[in-house]
């Protein structure tokens, strides 16, 4: 199987190894960035603040580099399809891709990328979600230990019974001058 691998890819055109690759290197950056959000589970279970900033710039880092991938992607399989003589109405889907190859290999190879990347945004999305509740959490607890530290203060003596600030009548001023 490796030997008709290897002799398809050379069958394959630029257009479509090119968009291969790119696939995989999409791939491995949402993978990279999911091991970034495992990390991040630990140091919000630590409470490592230090850990976490480091973990956000390299998100940051890996969002950034799959932004620019994407692009590559969707103009890579713009160019895929214009080649095939396809009308290019919205961002092409790698489905749309699949319909207009010919290869059965190359076919299979997209579908199992796209299989793959699918999978790791779905763990991710995972991911993302329990830290935000664990974030949440850790913030309700910070509250809550703020609470029991730091009493509301009861309202000032000087106001009345709805908490506003009492207001001499308007008519009479501070001293009375009939007195």
């Amino acid at each position: 199987m490796g030997e008709n691998k290897q002799q398809n890819e050379g069958e394959w055109n630029m257009s479509e190894a090119a968009l291969l690759e790119t696939l995989d290197k999409l791939v491995k950056l949402h993978d990279g960035l999911l091991k970034a959000a495992h990390k991040k589970t630990i140091h919000i279970k630590e409470t490592n603040i230090e850990g976490l900033q480091e973990l956000l710039k390299q998100e940051q880092t890996y969002a950034a580099a799959i932004n620019t991938i994407e692009q590559q992607r969707q103009e890579q399989a713009v160019a895929l399809l214009k080649e095939r003589g396809r009308s290019i109405a919205a961002i092409p889907t790698l489905t749309d891709i699949q319909e207009v190859l010919k290869d059965p290999v190359m076919i299979e190879q997209l579908q199992t990328k796209k299989e793959e990347l699918i999978m790791v945004v779905a763990e991710l999305s995972q991911q993302n979600e329990l830290n935000r509740q664990l974030t949440l959490q850790s913030l309700q607890f910070v509250n809550m230990t703020m609470d029991m530290i730091m009493p509301k203060q009861s309202t000032m003596n000087y106001s009345n019974k709805q908490g506003k600030p009492s207001r001499l009548r308007p008519n009479h001023s501070m001293f009375d001058s009939r007195t």
